[in-house]
């Protein structure tokens, strides 16, 4: 699961949390970051964990995202945004 958590203005701090609760990655980044940046880094640091589900907010919602994921058979589980549209 990743989460946001403001530090100040401009920084947010990602935090990837396991089952248990435990924080398992994390990343510090600016306002001039694209959160989605971050994604291959906090898998990496995730990965010990054998996760296969990934739980994140809308701003992840991305076909690279997507992509990411499924080459690694990580389920993802982030809520399209309200005006998505489906491609079949």
């Amino acid at each position: 699961m990743a989460s946001n958590i403001s530090v100040k203005f401009g920084e947010s701090f990602i935090v990837g949390i396991d089952k248990q609760g435990f924080i398992v990655a994390r990343e510090m980044t600016t306002h001039l970051t694209d959160d989605r940046s971050c994604v291959s880094s906090l898998i990496t640091q995730a990965k010990a964990e054998n996760d296969h589900d990934l739980i994140a907010d809308g701003v992840y919602d991305s076909h690279v995202i997507y992509h990411c994921l499924k080459e690694q058979n990580i389920k993802p589980l982030i809520p399209p945004p309200k005006h998505a549209a489906i491609f079949q």
